[in-house]
C-alpha cells in the first residue's frame, strides 16, 4: 500500500491513540460503572469523547517527548 508521506504522522498518532483510548475507557467504565445493563452505550459514548482528546494530546506531547529522547545521550 502506498500512501502520501504527509499522512505518516497522522496515521502513527492514530495507531497510538486508538488502542490506548479503547483500553483506558474500558477500564474506566469497568471501575466506575461496572458491567451492568447499558454499559456498552456508556462505554461507546466515553470512547467517542476520549478519541479526540487523546489525539490532541498526542499531537502536543509526542513531539515534545521525541525531542527530549533525542537530547538524551545513550551509552
Amino acid at each position: 500500500m502506498n500512501l502520501n508521506k504527509r499522512y505518516k504522522p497522522i496515521i502513527s498518532k492514530l495507531l497510538l491513540v486508538v488502542p490506548f483510548s479503547t483500553v483506558m475507557s474500558l477500564a474506566g467504565i469497568a471501575i466506575g460503572y461496572g458491567f451492568m445493563q447499558g454499559w456498552l452505550m456508556v462505554w461507546l459514548k466515553n470512547l467517542a469523547a476520549m478519541m479526540p482528546i487523546g489525539y490532541v494530546c498526542a499531537m502536543i506531547f509526542l513531539p515534545i517527548s521525541q525531542k527530549i529522547i533525542a537530547n538524551i545521550k545513550w551509552e
